[in-house]
């Protein structure tokens, strides 16, 4: 069987990573997008374990087409009467990129149109009766048809712990890939000062406890008929099996607003994390860091979300100049805000393009000056 794991512009290389680790067979790596193959179990365990991608899809179909009749013509050879149950229908969704076949809507209904034929002509009725039930999948990249079926359901973001949201919460995933992209090691401890409702703090203690983020949620595949129950729950044993459950290295969260605080608190405990995140009230400028080593990971006030252009700078000057007294931190910051390099008077280890929703922001890495 071959799997679609897809993830956020620039994250494919993560994404990557995480399949690897899980001891999956990866077959190709694309634009937020990575193949690979596996059993059952293993499409469980993606699900269940994977934190920067955002869906699970199974590819039922992959041919070239360069005109609609050969996109109907591969469409409708799927063995869709297998797939599709009575009494429901699918939904399609495509895509097209540098490819002959670039109408989105049109692509989408000559795939449900052969869809409909294949289950039409081979149950011998004339129309299918039932609400959507599959999501189907369509990417058309240099020619190259895929076709997939969503296994997830709900996108992988929407853990089920993160029931209260601050104006500027980032999504799950992408706190989990700046951890990931962070090089926390779980040795040292991670501190994120502008921890709103302490999602990237969860996300960290998370993958620290090696706690599968799906564990606790319903996956679309649990309804599908012909999808091995057994193979669901030996996923979920395997992956509560290899949870670690020994003592991490301090986790911290501050902000300044109490009040958003409040909701990270309910967040942990929604996690069952609240033994291993401690928060506080603090301001920025009078940052606590009781160690000579170690991370910080933050997404601090930017731009979109304050207005006040000498806050903003207040905010930063105020960052930087704490962060100044603890050089043995490596400090790695998501923002839009163009001047933080200069705030922080050195230039980024590293820095990458990133879309927190629909903003563009960058991850700047500011790696820990301390000599061993």
């Amino acid at each position: 069987m071959k799997f679609i794991a897809t993830t956020g512009y620039s994250l494919e290389g993560v994404l990557n990573r995480e399949l690897k680790t899980l001891g999956m067979n990866v077959l190709d790596v694309s634009t937020s997008r990575v193949m690979f193959e596996g059993d059952h179990i293993d499409g469980c365990r993606a699900s269940i374990m994977l934190r920067s991608a955002g869906r699970v899809l199974l590819q039922v179909s992959n041919f070239s087409a360069m005109t609609f009749d050969e996109l109907f013509d591969g469409a409708y050879s799927v063995q869709w009467e297998r797939i599709v149950e009575e009494g429901v229908s699918v939904k399609v969704v495509a895509r097209s990129v540098n490819s002959a076949l670039f109408s989105q809507r049109t692509i989408q209904s000559i795939v449900q149109k052969a869809i409909f034929k294949r289950i039409c002509d081979k149950r011998r009725i004339r129309f299918i009766q039932g609400q959507p039930k599959y999501n189907v999948d369509v990417l058309i990249h240099k020619n190259v048809v895929s076709i997939s079926i969503d296994l997830v359901g709900k996108p992988l973001h929407m853990r089920g712990y993160r029931v209260l949201n601050s104006d500027a919460a980032i999504r799950e995933t992408l706190a989990a890939s700046l951890v990931l992209l962070s090089g926390w090691k779980f040795d040292r401890p991670l501190h994120d000062p502008f921890c709103g409702s302490g999602t990237i703090l969860v996300e960290a203690a998370l993958l620290a406890r090696n706690i599968g983020p799906g564990i606790n949620r319903k996956f679309f595949y649990n309804d599908i008929p012909w999808w091995p129950k057994s193979a669901c729950e030996k996923a979920k044993e395997q992956c509560r099996d290899e949870e670690y459950r020994g003592e991490l290295p301090p986790i911290t969260g501050a902000d300044i607003d109490e009040s958003v605080l409040s909701m990270a608190k309910t967040h942990l405990k929604k996690a069952r994390l609240t033994n291993d995140i401690s928060l506080r009230v603090e301001n920025v400028k009078n940052m606590t860091l009781n160690r000579d080593r170690g991370h910080i990971i933050t997404n601090p006030p930017y731009g979109e979300r304050l207005s006040n252009k000498n806050a903003i700078f207040t905010t930063y000057t105020d960052f930087a100049d704490a962060y100044r007294q603890k050089p043995g931190y490596s400090c790695h910051v998501i923002t839009s805000y163009e001047k933080t390099q200069s705030i922080f008077g050195r230039k980024a280890d590293r820095k990458r393009k990133l879309y927190n929703g629909n903003i563009q922001t960058f991850y700047y890495q500011f790696f820990g000056r301390l000599i061993n």
